[in-house]
């Protein structure tokens, strides 16, 4: 699960910056805003996984992420409506 996640965090991030501006009509500008708010939310995460972890349980954080990771991804591919195309993406990281 771990290998797997891990790789699709990589393939999205990286396709992300081919998709966007090509496709949502991203400048540097912007795509560069997108990646370092999402850099933000996962400092965030980090910040606050532990208590997450002490409060549901590993497996239940490990379902959350999983369906997170699982939400975002096959969101953005449905949708190109901003914010929403964004907030898929942040979801997504």
């Amino acid at each position: 699960i771990t290998i797997v996640v891990g790789w699709t965090a990589i393939l999205s991030n990286s396709i992300y910056g081919l998709f966007a501006p090509r496709v949502m009509g991203y400048g540097q500008s912007q795509l560069s805003a997108t990646y370092s708010a999402a850099a933000v939310l996962m400092v965030a995460t980090q910040i606050v996984f532990p208590r997450i972890i002490a409060k549901f349980g590993e497996h239940k954080a490990c379902m959350a992420g999983i369906l997170a990771v699982a939400t975002g991804i096959g969101g953005q591919s449905l949708t190109r409506v901003q914010p929403l195309h964004s907030l898929l993406y942040m979801i997504n990281r």
